[in-house]
């Protein structure tokens, strides 16, 4: 590269310099060849000082535009963007990106973004890998980063017209009306500029959303479905993009998904544009998101390009099975003690199936992972039981944003809560600060502490305690084990246990707890029921193994016989059986208020060596 080189905004008397480009538009990668520069200019879609070129020894050599509204403050994306066949094109790329987005400053999130269109097939394409690949090393050492993929789609009258929808009413709504439908279709989106914008809180979100459909085209076409009792389940947008029929926008309510009504949606929004003489419509929906590309694809729509989407400053995203190894580039290794970061291998939990792509979230900005956060669940779960990985970074309000995204996109109940590990005495230790900006930035995202645990560990050094001369254990059915469990909860200070046992009643949430402990990979076999010399049943005991070692999964003593002290024969006969089973370590937790529990503990040989803040 030449010190001839410069980069140069236009202005109304310098336009001529964008039409000085001299290669033609590629045919199949980006928008460039379908679009006309000078229309759009007419139209107030481009403007001069969107426009940049780079120029060199007085010629053009690459060129960019971004797009916008008419009535824009800012552009909303970069979608012109050509590089020329200079050997150093990447770099003179990353010189005209890097000057053009300073030059126009930010919109809101994720604006203004760059969009690269390429055709459905063109990782198997070798005659266009070259174009996409500099074009992507040319913007993303500009400091964008890829947000996410979408896939274009496309209807045609030739592809079939499906049929109208006889179980859903559609009728015309309020602007006000039209905005309640889309904010209850946000719980559980999958669409990545909607999850970006949950950051910001749902009424921003749905604003947003009704903002970009409303300044287009085709307002009296949208259409309410409503069911046969008149609940609104959904919404469709037509709308009519650059002289372009479109789907704008859909939405199915959350409480009413599961139903199959965003084919009713879909085929309305047909019917709409079919009814209005429009022959060709368009749409798109994000890579993610599968269950809006299945129903494309059974209205009749053909998959025609796949657009990467790259966005400057801080972008909250989950991962997809191509670029995992992103939740490895954060930049700091992590703290010692704190979360259980230290103590789990993401790569192991991924390949085992613990962690799932779309369940690892990063925090972007300029290239550099700020925060990641994962859920965890058991490889057959369709749903995540917990957040235990979570490092916010240097910024708690980074790392709320990335909790609010990731949770936004969770629609269990209950949602999965986040389990913080904890260093024993923290508020005393040099880490408090760590464990309080996790706290903190979890709370911003909408969580609060439900409870803290003490958490215990014995290891063979420490000694077996005596095995109990006066209780006799053996094994039983699930029902005993079940009607045990229920007769230790009255008095019990297990927060959990309280709480479920008043939303579910006792026997419901004795069968839940003991079902939930056969879920663990080892430890059916162990379980015992303690009997006295009369022959009663006083307590239970569920030694398991999770994931990393041996547990305390659960101990019960029968109402009816605490003050005996029964709860140390039954702590002992687990460790018998641990260590019997080639166990040196053991974990167990209590909640703080369970004193007595914490002295069977401290008793039985555990150290305290850490905690755990459970948040909901």
């Amino acid at each position: 590269m030449t010190s001839s080189l410069s980069i140069r905004a236009l202005t109304p008397d310098t336009l001529h310099l964008f039409h000085a480009y001299p290669h033609s538009s590629h045919p199949s990668v980006g928008r460039e060849a379908s679009q006309d520069y000078s229309a759009l200019l007419a139209q107030g879609k481009v403007r001069p000082e969107w426009t940049f070129v780079a120029v060199r020894d007085d010629v053009v050599i690459a060129r960019a535009a971004f797009f916008g509204r008419p009535d824009s403050v800012a552009p909303l994306a970069l979608d012109w963007f050509e590089l020329g066949d200079s050997a150093d094109r990447v770099a003179v790329g990353t010189l005209l990106a890097a000057h053009a987005y300073a030059a126009v400053g930010r919109g809101g999130m994720g604006e203004p973004e760059f969009n690269l269109l390429m055709p459905p097939d063109w990782r198997s394409r070798d005659d266009i890998a070259g174009e996409i690949a500099d074009r992507c090393a040319a913007i993303e050492n500009a400091g964008l980063v890829v947000a996410q993929q979408r896939f274009g789609f496309r209807w045609e009258p030739s592809d079939g017209l499906p049929a109208r929808s006889v179980r859903l009413t559609f009728v015309p709504g309020t602007d006000a009306e039209f905005l309640a439908a889309i904010r209850a279709g946000l719980p559980g989106t999958l669409d990545g500029h909607t999850v970006t914008d949950l950051a910001r809180g749902e009424d921003f979100a749905a604003e947003q959303l009704l903002d970009s459909v409303i300044t287009l085209p085709g307002r009296d076409d949208w259409r309410l479905a409503r069911d046969a009792g008149g609940a609104v389940v959904g919404a469709i947008f037509p709308t009519v993009i650059s002289n372009s029929a479109s789907i704008g926008y859909i939405t199915v309510a959350a409480d009413h998904r599961g139903r199959g009504y965003v084919n009713d949606l879909l085929a309305e929004g047909l019917h709409v544009h079919a009814g209005n003489g429009r022959t060709v419509v368009t749409a798109s929906t994000d890579l993610a998101n599968a269950p809006m590309k299945a129903a494309f694809d059974r209205a009749g729509f053909r998959t025609v390009t796949v657009q990467l989407d790259y966005w400057p400053g801080l972008v909250f995203r989950s991962l997809g099975e191509g670029d995992t190894e992103l939740f490895g580039a954060y930049p700091h290794a992590p703290v010692e003690g704190v979360g259980y970061e230290d103590k789990v291998d993401w790569r192991r939990n991924l390949a085992e199936g613990h962690y799932k792509p779309h369940w690892m979230w990063v925090a972007i900005e300029g290239g550099v992972v700020r925060g990641r956060m994962a859920f965890w669940g058991f490889p057959a779960d369709t749903a995540p039981k917990v957040v235990d990985w979570f490092e916010p970074g240097d910024d708690v309000e980074v790392g709320a944003g990335l909790m609010r995204a990731a949770y936004a996109t969770q629609d269990a109940d209950p949602r999965p809560e986040y389990a913080l590990r904890t260093p024993a005495g923290w508020r005393d230790t040099p880490l408090r600060g760590e464990v309080e900006a996790r706290v903190a930035a979890a709370e911003r995202a909408g969580l609060s502490v439900f409870v803290e645990r003490h958490g215990f560990r014995w290891t063979a050094e420490r000694g077996l305690p005596e095995r109990s001369a006066r209780l006799r254990f053996r094994e039983g059915t699930d029902e005993e084990f079940v009607d045990a469990v229920r007769e230790g909860f009255p008095g019990t200070l297990d927060a959990y246990t309280r709480e479920d046992c008043e939303k579910l009643g006792a026997q419901a949430t004795a069968e839940q707890e003991v079902a939930g402990f056969a879920d663990y990979p080892a430890g059916r076999d162990w379980w015992r029921l303690a009997e006295n010399a009369d022959g009663e049943v006083v307590g239970a005991i569920f030694p398991a193994r999770n994931y990393d070692s041996a547990i305390i999964c659960y101990i019960t003593v029968v109402a009816g016989h605490r003050g005996n002290g029964y709860v140390h024969d039954l702590l002992a006969e687990m460790l018998h059986i641990h260590a019997e089973n080639g166990a040196e370590s053991v974990g167990g937790h209590t909640d703080l208020p369970n004193l007595p529990m914490k002295a069977a503990f401290l008793k039985a040989g555990f150290a305290i060596t850490g905690g755990r803040i459970d948040l909901r």
